[in-house]
């Protein structure tokens, strides 16, 4: 997933935070949510992590997701 994280030295000590991008899903992730996570493909992890721009904005395609019931 792309994400951003942090960590900054403050007066109260360390603080670590970190963030998943999300963006519009597709057709079969907006059934469950109004957001979808942004998966990399392993093709773009190089480029996400040099910072390198990428179209994030695409939803994956909908064979990406497996949805499962649980009890």
């Amino acid at each position: 997933m792309a994400g951003l994280w942090d960590h900054a030295q403050t007066a109260d000590g360390p603080v670590l935070s970190f963030a998943i991008l999300t963006r519009t899903p597709g057709e079969r992730m907006q059934r469950l949510h109004d957001r979808e996570p942004v998966v990399l493909a392993r093709s773009e992890m190089a480029a996400w992590l040099d910072g390198k721009a990428l179209d994030l904005s695409t939803p994956w395609n909908d064979d990406a997701f497996r949805l499962t019931p649980v009890a």
